[in-house]
Order: structure tokens, then C-alpha cells, then sequence
């Protein structure tokens, strides 16, 4: 077969840490590729985190661009022009949306022909496009729907998701779209350093990600303290740990203060990355995210191998958790949240050792490598040949 039909270009936003899970995703994809034998370049916008973060990316071409813009919506004439007289074949991968990157190389495929797929990450769920509805109105009327419209094909990471998704593009023309989810790998090397030493001997609940209001962390916070007011012994055996970066919510840290001071057994880690990482989740017993919405938390996945329990919403969009036994599952309100944490904080241990197991069972039933990086290669991009 042609080595054209074994190239792929990542288009994402970021690829640092400053990108999420999206670019956690596009990175673990481009490793999995070069595994596959593909070649593989990816395009992004430069910043300071990416700079700092080619390192932890395959040994794989990545180009940078200057970009300029509010940080929703980055604009790019260099990625443009670069899209345009690019004369690599192959299938350009899209990851997100609502961004000039999506523009850009909609634009260029119209223009010069080529395929491209895209995986929105969850970014057209009815809460996110309940955000922002006259911005989203301008980028719809300018290029996303046709983006999504012309495009080969475009993957959901859930059932839910895929029925999002052709809710949102409408009227032919209508692209395929592919039911695949995210992949995991498998878990580092045990953390050196404990994450939180003064909670041993607790049921240590983790919320590791962004500290962003969709993920719900007012309403843990404000769970979290009515379970301990109401309860000063069992909130004697039980810790909270949030682990994760600020995004724009300045009163996070004030609220973390006023619990640490009430109940003495909350913590705010910081961002954690690497071996510090896996310390938290070493540390941990349940993991939590009572988000109002996301497309696939790479987050719970990684919980899940790791053996913890998670404590999940219908935003997170993982039915399959429940239905395994590796979940419970409430609603992105405090009282919903509060039940589900004193479930867990009064749970068995024969209980909760069947959670865990069926935690990591369903990782590596659905949820590894092999599994998705053979739908992606050959339903989302239809990349030919190859070892399967």
C-alpha cells in the first residue's frame, strides 16, 4: 500500500498542560501511532507550557505557531498558511472545537481537498453550549457547523455523545460518526512521596483535574462540609484531596481555607503531574467528580486503573462505570454529593474491595490501548495496512 494512506497530522489547541485531558489524549494517541508504525506530525499553538512540554511528547515532528486572540478562541494566519501548502498526504485528526485550529484546517481541506476527522472532547454537550450562546452563535454562522458537516468522519466518546453530535450538525451532508472512547495506560511506578502523610489510617476521597466550577467542586466543597458538621466522627476517619490547577475560580482557595479550619481534613495539593500523580492516586481510596459535564474524563479512567472506586455524575458520561459496580453515581448537587461521599465513607471494606476490583476490571476490558487505538486507526481515520 502507499505510505500516504499511513500518515497522520494531530491538529490540537495545546499540547501542554495548559490543554487538559484533550492534550493528554492527542499525546497518548501520537505515541500509540508511532507504535502502529504511522507517521505522525502534529500542529498547535505556542505557548510556554508547550514549549516545556515537547519533551513529554513522542519523537514526532510538532509545529508551533504563534496565535493570537482571547485564549477561547486563538487566531492563527501561520497555522493557516502552513495547512495550505502542506503537501504531506494522509488524515488530519482534529481534536476539540469552538477554535480557529477547527477553521483552519476546514478551510484548507475545502480548498486543496484532504480528509479530516474530529473529536470534540464533549464540547457540544447542552451545558457547554448553554455558555457563552452568543459567541458560540457567531462561530456556528462562520465555520463549525459546516466544519463538522464536511467532515470524514467525527468521534464520539460516548453513546450519548454521538447523539449530541448529530443533534447538532442537523441536515445532510452528515459525516460518520464513530463511538470510541479514550484509552488508558497502564499505571506508572508507585509515587516516592505520599500525598497527603497526615491522612493515613482515613478513607482518603481525590479529586485530581482542573479546578474549574463545571466540575462541580462548590458543590463537593459545600457537600463535604455539611457531612462532617453533621458527622464530627466519621469526619475523624475520612480526608479530601484536591489535586489540580486553578481556572479562573478565585474563590476556591478561600473556600478550601474556611473547610481545613472547620474540619481539619481537606487539602489542596496543587497541581500534580508525573510520580506525584500516581502518589495521589496511591494515596487515595475513592476517587470523585461530581462534574456538570465533560466528554470522557481521561481523570476517572486513570482512577479506575489504579483500583480506585469513583463517585461520578451523569455528566461524566460513563454509565458503563455504574453498571460494572465501580461507581456510584449522584447528582452535581450538594445533598445528591453528600449521600454518595457517606456511602462510601460508611462502605464495608468486602464492599468496597468488589468495588475496586471491577474498577480495574472494566479498565482493561474497554478502556487500554489495544482495544481504541484499533478503532481509530482503522474506523475514525481508515488508515490502511498495518498491524491491527
Amino acid at each position: 500500500m502507499s505510505a500516504q494512506k499511513r500518515q497522520v497530522l494531530i491538529v490540537t489547541p495545546w499540547i501542554g498542560r495548559d490543554g487538559g485531558g484533550v492534550s493528554e489524549v492527542a499525546r497518548l494517541e501520537a505515541e500509540a501511532l508511532v507504535r502502529r508504525g504511522v507517521a505522525v506530525e502534529v500542529y498547535s499553538f505556542a505557548s510556554p507550557a508547550a514549549e516545556s512540554a515537547r519533551c513529554d511528547w513522542p519523537q514526532v515532528q510538532i509545529r508551533l505557531f504563534p496565535s493570537y486572540g482571547p485564549v477561547g478562541f486563538r487566531f492563527s494566519p501561520a497555522i493557516l498558511w502552513q495547512l495550505l501548502r502542506r503537501t504531506r498526504g494522509g488524515t488530519i485528526h482534529v481534536h476539540g472545537a469552538w477554535m480557529f485550529h477547527l477553521w483552519a484546517v476546514a478551510l484548507s481541506a475545502r480548498l486543496r481537498g484532504g480528509r479530516y476527522a474530529i473529536t470534540p472532547h464533549g464540547m457540544l454537550t447542552p451545558w457547554i453550549l448553554a455558555r457563552s450562546p452568543r459567541l458560540k452563535w457567531i462561530v456556528n454562522r462562520l465555520f463549525q457547523r459546516r466544519a463538522f458537516a464536511h467532515a470524514t468522519a467525527v468521534q464520539a466518546l460516548t453513546r450519548a455523545e454521538a447523539d449530541e453530535i448529530a443533534a447538532y450538525i442537523g441536515t445532510a451532508p452528515t459525516p460518520r460518526i464513530e463511538v470510541i472512547g479514550n484509552f488508558v495506560p497502564e499505571a506508572g511506578a508507585p509515587g516516592q512521596t505520599p500525598c497527603c502523610p497526615s491522612f493515613a489510617g482515613r478513607r482518603v476521597f481525590l479529586f485530581l483535574g482542573r479546578i474549574h466550577q463545571k466540575k462541580g467542586w462548590r458543590e463537593l466543597c459545600d457537600a463535604w462540609d455539611t457531612l462532617c458538621s453533621d458527622d464530627p466522627g466519621l469526619a475523624r476517619r475520612i480526608g479530601l484531596v484536591f489535586a489540580g490547577w486553578l481556572d479562573d475560580c478565585p474563590q476556591f482557595e478561600p473556600r478550601i481555607a474556611a473547610l481545613t479550619a472547620s474540619h481539619r481534613n481537606v487539602i489542596w495539593a496543587g497541581p500534580v503531574f508525573g510520580q506525584d500523580k500516581q502518589a495521589a492516586f496511591d494515596t487515595a481510596d475513592v476517587f470523585v467528580l461530581p462534574s456538570h459535564s465533560e466528554g470522557l474524563p481521561m481523570a476517572v479512567l486513570e482512577a479506575w486503573g489504579a483500583g480506585l472506586p469513583a463517585l461520578i455524575t451523569p455528566g461524566c458520561n460513563l454509565p458503563d462505570g455504574i453498571e460494572a459496580g465501580a461507581a456510584l453515581e449522584c447528582k452535581p448537587e450538594a445533598g445528591s454529593i453528600e449521600a454518595a461521599l457517606r456511602q462510601f465513607a460508611t462502605m464495608p471494606t468486602e464492599d468496597f474491595a468488589r468495588m475496586q476490583e471491577a474498577a480495574r476490571a472494566l479498565v482493561e476490558q474497554n478502556y487500554r490501548e489495544g482495544v481504541v487505538m484499533d478503532k481509530i486507526v482503522h474506523d475514525l481515520l481508515q488508515l490502511e495496512g498495518g498491524p491491527r
